[in-house]
């Protein structure tokens, strides 16, 4: 996918998978997102006590995160991206707020009962590929 594909295609989905660093394995799970077309992804989610997410992010490490959406196993398109992740300060959240305008995320917060504290937080994106697949099945060929 060439820059210009790869930021429509950020910019037009909501959802991916968020990949952080543990000492097991990596934690895998999938959150909804907002991007800024300026190279950062935004995100947010409430942290409990034992909230492992928030223990993976707050050592400030680094973050992958994968966009995508498969048609069939023949037409598929791919985003993977990776930066530092880092949590929000208060003063910067209008902008991470701002960036997930119209996400399902924040609408589930303001109606469910979340508890915990709301954190935003940013990944700035430093390497970034897209990938493209589109092959008609075997068979189907002219």
């Amino acid at each position: 996918m060439t820059d210009e594909e790869i930021e429509e295609f950020l910019q037009s989905h909501e959802i991916g998978v968020l990949g952080l660093s543990s000492e097991r394995s990596p934690y895998l799970v999938p959150m909804a997102y907002g991007y800024d077309r300026g190279g950062t992804l935004y995100f947010s989610f409430y942290v409990g006590e034992e909230s492992r997410k928030h223990s993976l992010v707050d050592g400030g490490s680094r973050a992958s995160f994968l966009v995508y959406d498969a048609d069939s196993v023949f037409v598929w398109r791919s985003v993977y991206a990776e930066g530092p992740i880092r949590r929000l300060e208060e003063e910067d959240r209008e902008t991470a707020a701002e960036a997930m305008q119209g996400s399902w995320e924040l609408e589930v917060f303001e109606e469910g009962g979340s508890t915990g504290e709301l954190l935003f937080h940013e990944i700035e994106l430093q390497e970034v590929s897209g990938l493209r697949f589109a092959e008609p099945p075997p068979g189907f060929r002219d």
